[in-house]
Formats: C-alpha cells, sequence, structure tokens
C-alpha cells in the first residue's frame, strides 16, 4: 500500500500526484492519500484512493506519526515540501522500514529553509520535476539516496491518448491500463450560449439550466472554432485578473474571441457573455483551443508544453512557489 502525504489547499498538489503515479506505473496500488486540499471530495481528483483529511495544524504533527504508523505503508509519497507545508513532517513521524519518495518541485528555497525541522525526512528516492535552485537541491541530494529527474505524464483519457508516453524510470513498475475515473469530466455551461451552429452533445444544456457530467471529447466540442480558455482553479480574484489579460490580449491582436474559464467554479463577477466550463481533467481541451490563458504553476505549465506557441500565462506571488522563475525559464531559447 502507497500513503501519500500531499499537503496544500489548492487542486495542483492532487493532479500532481496522480500524474506521478501513472508515470511510475503505479495506477494499480491501494493509495492513502493524507491532505488538507478542499479537491479531495471530488471523485474526478480522487476516485480509487482512500483519502484521510488532515487536521488544522494543531495536533497535525502528532495525527501524522499516528496515522503512518497505523497504515504500515510500503511506500511513503511526499509532494512538493520535503518536510511539509511548514515542516510539521519529520523522520520521526515516519515508521522504519517504509521507503520514502519525494516529488520535488521548484520552490522559494529562501522562504521555505527555515521551516525545515531539525530531523528532516530522508528520502530513498527523489523525483526531479523540474530543475530546482541550486541551494534546494543540494538539500535534497544530501537527504536523498538517489536524485533522478522524471517527466510526468498524465493518465490517458477516454479518446485522448496522453501528450506523451512514458520512458522507463529507475524504480518504476509499469502496468498498462488507464485511469478509470478519468474518462468522466462535468461540464457546466453557466455562461453564455454556444456559437450558433454549435451542436450541445447529449447530455450537456445551455446556458441557465445546470451541468451534467460529459467526457472531455465532449466538452471539446462545445468550445467552436477559434476558442480561447482561461484555466484557473482560483481564488476569484485571480480568475478576474486572467480573464483581464485574456481580453487585453485578444485587443492587441485585434481579435474577438470567444472565451471559455474552464474553473470549478463560476465567480460571481464574471462578466455574463463569457462562458464556463468545469472540467477535470483539463488537457484534453487544450487541442482544441487557439488560446489558452493560465497562472504559472508547475502542472499548467508542464501540461502545455506540447502547445506552447498557443499558451499565454500570468505568474502570481505565492509565499513557496516560484511562478515567476518558472514562467521565465518558459520563453529562454531553447
Amino acid at each position: 500500500m502507497i500513503a501519500c502525504y500531499v499537503r496544500g489547499e489548492g487542486l495542483g498538489h492532487l493532479t500532481r500526484l496522480r500524474a506521478a503515479l501513472h508515470t511510475l506505473g503505479l495506477d494499480g496500488e491501494p493509495v492513502t492519500v493524507l491532505t488538507d486540499s478542499s479537491f479531495a471530495a471530488d471523485p474526478r481528483v480522487t476516485g480509487g484512493w482512500t483519502v484521510l483529511r488532515a487536521p488544522s495544524s494543531t495536533g497535525l504533527a502528532d495525527w501524522i506519526a499516528a496515522t503512518l504508523a497505523d497504515l504500515a505503508a510500503d511506500e511513503l509519497f511526499i509532494d512538493a515540501f520535503p518536510a511539509g507545508l511548514k515542516g510539521e513532517l519529520t523522520a520521526a513521524a515516519i515508521p522504519p522500514g517504509t521507503s520514502v519518495v519525494h516529488l520535488a518541485r521548484l520552490l522559494r528555497w529562501d522562504a521555505y529553509r527555515p521551516l525545515l525541522p531539525t530531523d528532516p525526512p530522508r528520502f530513498d528516492r527523489t523525483y526531479m520535476l523540474e530543475p530546482l535552485t541550486p541551494e534546494h537541491d543540494a538539500h535534497l541530494r544530501s537527504v536523498s539516496r538517489e536524485v533522478t529527474p522524471l517527466t510526468l505524464v498524465e493518465p490517458p483519457v477516454t479518446g485522448h491518448p496522453s501528450p506523451s508516453a512514458p520512458a522507463a524510470v529507475p524504480g518504476g513498475r509499469f502496468r498498462p491500463g488507464a485511469w478509470p475515473d478519468a474518462s468522466t469530466a462535468f461540464l457546466a455551461a453557466s455562461g453564455a450560449r454556444p456559437p450558433s451552429g454549435t451542436r450541445l452533445p447529449a447530455g450537456v444544456r445551455p446556458a441557465g439550466h445546470g451541468g451534467e457530467p460529459v467526457g472531455p471529447a465532449e466538452a471539446a466540442a462545445t468550445l467552436g472554432p477559434g476558442a480561447w480558455l482561461v484555466v484557473h482553479s482560483g481564488p476569484d480574484a485571480e480568475i478576474g485578473e486572467l480573464v483581464a489579460y485574456a481580453r487585453d490580449l485578444a485587443a492587441v491582436e485585434g481579435l474577438s474571441p470567444r472565451l471559455t474559464l474552464v474553473s470549478p467554479h463560476r465567480p460571481a463577477d464574471l462578466p455574463a457573455q463569457i462562458a464556463h466550463l468545469d472540467v477535470y481533467p483539463v488537457w484534453p481541451l487544450f487541442p482544441s483551443a487557439e488560446r489558452i490563458i493560465t497562472a504559472a504553476g508547475f502542472n499548467a505549465v508542464r501540461q502545455l508544453s506540447p502547445w506552447r506557441d498557443r499558451h499565454r500565462m500570468l505568474p502570481f506571488p505565492r509565499t513557496l512557489d516560484d511562478q515567476f522563475t518558472r514562467a521565465a525559464r518558459t520563453r529562454r531559447p531553447a
């Protein structure tokens, strides 16, 4: 059994974990996820997993140790933050004999380093999912038996092969098959009606009638030619900034595209002429869009790498994630 410590409110941590387990051929393994993400209740995101809701910071360290002892997992995956979001995860909390794996992505190491406990977790293997800062890299090498790069591959969705195929990975156990829950997405066409002549797939209702479950292929069919997507899970203020950025880009290019927001919910102040889709996973919609506007989070930048010419990003400040460095890297010539 695999236990996964995935602390962080956003959707990105769970999306990254799903892709990592698929890339390593672990789709069929029993998985228990310890998380405080509000998205953990969505079966599209965590389908097939056992989810244990982590408490607030009060008593968190004791809960982690007791829960890991009860689970007696063979492997423990720790996402993004090598000692937890605020340094709450220590080596002493991990039962002896557990194989510990870290999924490393870019951090603002100057902000995270002071949070490290005196006895941080040690890793049997660290997968480097993107280039790190030298100081962050040095720390992980000092606490890891092995550090190896890993390019994540999305679990395939019915009708949509993964953007790239997995290659051999040290320690990986590849198995055929797809994540069964990924074939179902939910579309809420709660904005403007589709352009004239667009045929809605069976089970999808136009604006004002609520949403129905559809697959990503059907969701993509509603976009129409020349569609622009704004993709963000929130907060609403950032969604508003991305929508404004998309409109500015369109004005500069002399275009009047139909904008569609892809987000778990429709902000109350979203202009009525902008459509809204609640679709997960969202990457199958990318080939059907002329432009995709996102923040510069790890998953957005990674998933959009095959469509870099269509991708426009607006980095946002984060306490621990360095979206500005990530965005700058994508603009550098190869």
